[in-house]
């Protein structure tokens, strides 16, 4: 809020820099002044001098102040102006009060008036307060109208006279004007103006002003002389005049009118206030620049300085200076003895001075200033000195700043290893060195004073080989106006071969182009890289030694290993009873696993150098989650830890992902807690986020355990490869270390990474992050549950309860929990009714064991009243299933709790207890899909070819099939037989299927007929290729049943719809076999169970596939990378149809090593690889 005493503050500091305002105050102000914003009614000072005139005792009303202020709209354009007011004096009687009003500009910019103020006695005798201006003889108007109108010499001086001149009555009335008066006011003569009043010549407002005027001068006696007044015409532009009114009497002495005399002034005033613009111009610039003006008197020795130098010396407000005390401003000794020697020579000589002098201000702060002043003389004699003072302390301080800088670069250059260096090169092609630090010296070996010489001298030390390379990158670089740099050699009389390093910016000039730039020997860096280069080519040879070397490991590993997941496998397919066939399915994934360990240990190098790529495809989470708390459950068990596996019910069943890098990970986890967790459980918990589209989902992944933690100063080394905490964890838990490490390399490739919390003594928390593409899925497939309302669950683990309380929800089931056996009795006893218990084994207290005895034999609830089901652990023995029998406990599930399998059991409850458990459904018979119509396949694989004809032929057996060993052979077949669709692979002898789908379609009758292509690809590429190819849709091998209907579906008419027959009673029931090296069940179903021609099929694939690894070591030994390709795309393909996992699995990697050209070192152990493969699968089928 702005206070009066900040506008009064504001005002005196206005006033002390231009003394013009003080005279104007006091030359107008006879009883104060009031300086004020015209834009802020509030910012305004009234002097005292002027409030106590009108009889207040401290400050005007602000309705009497408004109305003194209210008149002067004319300031919008002009600088000064004057009006006459009457207003109420605090006694109650009229006053007069003339003001004077000049616009100014205040310290930001804005606008300012000062008013000067001047109160008018109302009687004639009357005189204002304080006023200088005497009474002047006065004359009757009769007398005087007579003298000028009778007089016509009188009256032609009058008229001739370039001055306005007329008598007016007490109304203001014109009773006489001379020539200039009318002609000013547009008329032709003095008739025209005669009689009329003001009101009737003049706009309202300047009437109203000049008739104020008009009675103040009456009604007082005082003539108002030497008036400055703006006066308004209709139609024209207003003009200034400088005025005066005398009053005239009758011959009572009464007013009786007046005689007004007014110079026109115009062209002076527009002077005046351009001149006021300009000087107020030149404030402002001397104020931007800091420029003040000062005058020294020699006469007087009186001294001035403008506003700007007072502030430069901040000196107070009321400081007079003197010529000693601005002498003494400037600092002693340099500064103050060249001041007074100029000073003097000025005085004495005449000679001017323009100086750059160093000062102390008056509070003590040291400046740099301008000093300027030159003399005035008259007769001969120095009379004053003026001039300028400027403030150039920031300038100086720059110069200052930009010298050291300068001097700084100079020493740098000169030490610097290298040199600084200009070069020139000239638009008529000579060429300079403007500028070469001293480093030049022993650089280039020259001789820096030669100067007409020293471009010629480098030049010719450049070696001679790289000469034409730096011309040519200098023309481009002057050219482009790019950085310039280059390595090159010189070749020097004493140091002899040297490496320099240049790199410059080139500015481009009139006549030339100038490069700024450093040269730098870089002799040093240069061995240096050769002989990383030699440490590299070093390291690639050990390194492809360590790749043979775990190659050829690797093949004695898996060589047992094989031996041991076949014989496996072979096993399962015997009668085996429950706990065994757990037991077996957990060594063949655990085998399994141990393939993928190998592989994983093979691959770390591919991993570091970030070669190593997902296989992404869709993937069941849940059989994820089974297989890996299977393969760990048996550790955890025989270590006496509970084994939990928590999937949220909200999360989807498929995922898009690589399953074998998954699980690997999930693995690594789980057995790492396993390792080092003594006592208490291990969970792996899986739930969902929100993801950033709307199939793409959040996964988290934990795996948390009760064991021994990890110190917080360790929890960033464990990620390290083959790093643990400390050197006791070693010894203690054994182990390398470099699982986490492949998790986290793994994690990197899938965007996450892994993170943990752990408390040492406590337990740790593994877990990541991971964005999957995800789909809910059908349903699990397990048969209904009825008659279960309610369930009691017995555990001691209360996050086991709550995972099988969550299972529950899903199907409806309502539950209660125990957490020992004694609750659980107590519970029974008082209701409410249960239709199932779910009973843990190991418990405190008392035992699951004990406490189903307790039940059936002291609640002596039978089987039938209430159904058990029995969780325990894969180390209980066959005492368990012994007790079981004895106890009448309807299930034995082994934790962690799985929920199709869970499931399944709750549907047997009440089902009779013969009956197993169904895994899959059964296979239905074949239902034909289309009628008799002709099918072409175009297949040079003669596996491939038997096992796509039995699939067509099992979903129609009416179809015609027509047959092409190659693409050629397609066309003519197509040509004869026109068959109305055409299944034609990609990868064939004489002509491809790209080729014969374009020979075919080239034909009138091969534009329309649907052509599906047969790839063993998976990359969208060669998907997008078959498309653009011409064909219209594609089938990815292996090729399986329920893809051949969709295609049939899809691209030929179906017939009437025909209703299958249901199922014979005492139909077997087929189980679930899947083994990664020959996946039956898959291959059954892809036939259509024609078991007759499935083993018609396998019977052929021995002589089959015994060929291929010769066939690969032919072409590899000749390294014809386009046949090894070739033959191991044929085998892939053969091995996905035949559900042959693991051969099209090495398959696969030998194509793409062939695609690439490299790899032989691998190929070689895919050799090995394959041929135990085959052999094995010789064995299986």
């Amino acid at each position: 809020m702005i206070t009066t005493g900040a506008v009064k503050q504001e005002f005196v500091t206005l006033l002390s820099g231009d003394i013009s305002l003080f005279d104007f105050s006091q030359r107008y102000g006879l009883h104060g002044f009031i300086y004020d914003n015209p834009a802020d009614s509030a910012y305004a000072y009234v002097s005292p001098a002027f409030w106590t005139a009108l009889g207040y005792a401290t400050a005007l009303p602000p309705g009497l102040l408004a109305s003194l202020l209210a008149t002067d709209t004319a300031l919008a354009t002009q600088s000064e102006r004057e009006a006459v007011h009457q207003v109420t004096h605090q006694a109650g009687h009229r006053v007069t009060v003339r003001t004077r009003t000049r616009l100014l500009s205040g310290p930001d910019g804005s606008a300012r008036r000062l008013t000067a103020c001047t109160c008018l006695p109302t009687s004639q005798s009357a005189q204002p307060a304080g006023a200088d201006t005497p009474a002047l003889p006065t004359a009757p108007l009769d007398s005087l109208l007579h003298t000028v109108t009778s007089n016509s010499l009188l009256r032609t001086i009058m008229d001739s006279l370039p001055i306005l001149i007329y008598i007016k009555d007490t109304e203001s009335r014109k009773l006489f004007v001379n020539r200039a008066e009318y002609m000013y006011m547009g008329a032709t003569s003095a008739r025209d103006i005669i009689g009329k009043s003001d009101y009737e010549l003049y706009p309202a407002e300047s009437a109203r002003q000049s008739i104020l005027e008009d009675q103040l001068v009456m009604n007082s006696g005082i003539p108002m002389l030497g008036q400055e007044t703006l006066n308004a015409r209709h139609g024209h532009d207003s003009c200034w005049f400088l005025s005066s009114k005398i009053p005239l009497y009758d011959e009572q002495g009464k007013p009786a009118g007046l005689l007004g005399i007014s110079l026109d002034i115009t062209a002076r005033k527009q002077a005046e206030l351009e001149l006021q613009r300009t000087s107020d111009m030149l404030e402002r610039t001397n104020q931007v620049a800091r420029v003040g003006g000062w005058e020294l008197n020699l006469q007087t020795q009186d001294i001035y300085f403008s506003r700007i130098t007072r502030e430069i010396h901040e000196v107070p407000d009321d400081y007079v200076p003197t010529l000693e005390t601005a002498i003494n401003f400037y600092k002693e000794g340099h500064s103050r003895d060249t001041i007074t020697k100029a000073v003097a020579t000025c005085i004495e000589q005449g000679t001017p001075y323009a100086l750059d002098l160093q000062i102390s201000t008056y509070t003590g702060r040291e400046l740099w200033v301008r000093a300027v002043g030159q003399g005035k003389f008259v007769d001969g004699q120095c009379v004053a000195l003026i001039g300028t003072f400027q403030d150039i302390d920031e300038q100086k301080r720059t110069q200052r700043l930009a010298q050291e800088s300068a001097d700084m670069l100079r020493k740098l250059s000169d030490r610097v290893p290298g040199c600084l260096y200009l070069f020139q090169s000239f638009d008529d092609g000579h060429i300079a060195f403007p500028y070469l630090s001293t480093g030049a010296t022993e650089l280039f070996e020259l001789d820096l004073n030669a100067t007409d010489t020293v471009a010629e001298t480098l030049l010719s030390r450049i070696h001679p080989e790289d000469m034409p390379a730096l011309i040519e990158t200098s023309r481009l670089s002057r050219t482009t106006l790019t950085n310039w740099n280059a390595d090159f050699r010189v070749v020097l009389p004493r140091q002899g071969e040297r490496w320099i390093h240049a790199d410059s910016v080139p500015e481009q000039l009139a006549d030339s182009t100038l490069w700024h730039g450093y040269f730098q020997d870089v002799t040093a860096r240069k061995h240096s890289e050769t002989e990383l280069i030699r440490a590299r080519q070093h390291a690639e040879e050990a390194s492809r030694s360590k790749s043979e070397f775990l190659a050829n490991m690797s093949h004695e590993i898996r060589t047992p290993l094989n031996g041991v997941i076949g014989f496996t496998d072979l096993l399962m397919r015997t009668q085996l009873d429950p706990l065994q066939q757990e037991y077996m399915s957990t060594v063949y994934h655990s085998a399994n696993s141990l393939l993928d360990v190998i592989s994983d240990i093979l691959d770390f190098s591919k991993i570091e150098a970030g070669k190593l790529d997902l296989s992404i495809e869709k993937t069941d989470l849940y059989d994820i989650g089974s297989q890996v708390a299977d393969m760990i459950k048996y550790q955890a068990h025989q270590k006496g830890l509970e084994m939990l596996l928590n999937i949220a019910p909200d999360v989807p069943r498929y995922i898009w992902t690589d399953p074998v890098r998954l699980r690997q990970i999930l693995v690594n986890l789980l057995g790492n807690a396993v390792k080092f967790t003594e006592y208490g459980e291990i969970e792996l918990r899986v739930d969902v986020r929100p993801g950033p589209t709307a199939d793409q989902i959040a996964f988290r992944f934990e795996v948390q355990d009760s064991g021994i933690g990890i110190a917080p100063q360790h929890q960033q080394k464990i990620f390290d490869a083959f790093a643990q905490a400390d050197s006791s964890t070693t010894r203690r838990f054994g182990g390398t270390g470099l699982g986490l490490t492949i998790s986290n390399k793994l994690l990197s490739l899938m965007g996450s990474h892994l993170q943990l919390t752990s408390v040492e003594n406590q337990g740790s928390t593994f877990f990541f992050d991971v964005l999957f593409r995800a789909e809910p899925g059908e349903p699990l497939d397990c048969a209904i549950i009825t008659g279960l309302d309610r369930v009691l669950i017995v555990d001691d683990n209360a996050t086991n309860r709550l995972i099988v309380q969550n299972m529950l929800n899903l199907k409806g089931i309502a539950s209660d929990q125990s957490s020992n056996g004694i609750d659980a009795l107590e519970k029974l006893k008082r209701g409410p009714v249960y239709d199932l218990v779910l009973m843990d084994y190991h418990m405190p207290y008392m035992d699951g064991i004990e406490t189903i005895r307790q039940i059936r034999r002291t609640l002596n609830y039978s089987a039938d009243q209430l159904p058990i089901i029995l969780l325990g652990s894969s180390a209980d023995d066959a005492y368990v299933e012994a007790v079981c029998h004895t106890l009448s406990v309807q299930q034995h599930l082994i934790k962690p709790i799985k929920i199709q399998p869970f499931f399944q059991a709750l549907a047997q409850i009440h089902q009779p207890q013969s009956l197993p458990i169904p895994l899959s459904a059964p296979v239905a018979p074949a239902t034909p899909l289309v009628g008799e119509q002709t099918v072409l396949i175009v297949e040079d694989n003669s596996v491939n070819m038997m096992l796509a004809s039995a699939i067509l032929r099992s979903v129609s057996p009416t179809i015609n099939l027509l047959t092409a060993q190659n693409g050629r052979e397609g066309v003519d077949v197509f040509i004869r037989s026109k068959p109305d669709l055409i299944l034609m692979d990609i990868q064939m002898p004489e002509m491809n299927g790209y080729e014969a789908t374009a020979a075919i379609r080239a034909l009138d009758a091969g534009q329309t007929v649907p052509i599906i292509a047969l790839t063993a690809g998976i990359m969208k590429s060669e998907r997008e290729r078959c498309l653009n190819a011409g064909m219209n849709d594609y089938i990815t091998k292996p090729v399986v049943k329920d893809t051949i209907a969709r295609i049939l579906h899809q691209w030929l008419p179906a017939p009437e719809p025909v209703v299958p027959a249901p199922p014979m009673p005492n139909q077997p029931i087929a189980t679930l076999s899947m083994t990664a090296h020959f996946d039956e069940e898959e291959l059954r179903a892809r036939v259509g169970g024609d078991k007759a021609f499935m083993t018609e099929l396998l019977s052929e694939v021995n002589d089959y596939l015994a060929g291929f690894p010769a066939e690969l070591h032919h072409h590899r030994t000749r390294r014809d990378w386009t046949e090894v390709k070739a033959v191991a795309h044929k085998l892939k393909g053969s091995a996905l149809n035949l559900s042959f996992g693991i051969l099209a699995t090495l398959a696969s990697e030998v194509e793409q090593l062939a695609s690439a050209g490299e790899g032989e070192a691998r190929i070689v152990e895919l050799e090995s690889e394959l041929q135990a493969e085959i052999e094995l699968l010789q064995t299986l089928i």
